[in-house]
């Protein structure tokens, strides 16, 4: 069950951050929760999202993935990236 737990969890984040210029552009502050690769709900006040959540899928099986993409870092970050090159030549 854990790894069946897993799984799904890695295979939802793994959608996000495929899609995350996306859905920052379609969702901006907004958290989503993603279920079997798609966006099942959306709602800027994080509780009311999780509440509709438990009442849709009240199941443990149920794997539903919360999120604000906003929160996501990007690969590559501005000005960080430069610090890293400096230190390696360093």
């Amino acid at each position: 069950m854990e790894d069946d737990s897993l799984k799904a969890w890695e295979e939802q984040r793994d959608y996000v951050i495929e899609n995350q210029e996306e859905l920052k552009e379609k969702y901006g502050e907004e958290y989503i929760a993603v279920k079997d690769k798609n966006v099942v709900d959306h709602d800027p006040n994080y509780n009311k999202l999780a509440q509709r959540l438990l009442n849709k899928y009240p199941k443990e099986s149920d794997h539903v993935f919360i999120i604000n993409v906003q929160h996501l870092l990007s690969p590559k970050i501005e000005g960080v990236e430069e610090e890293k090159e400096k230190e390696v030549e360093e």
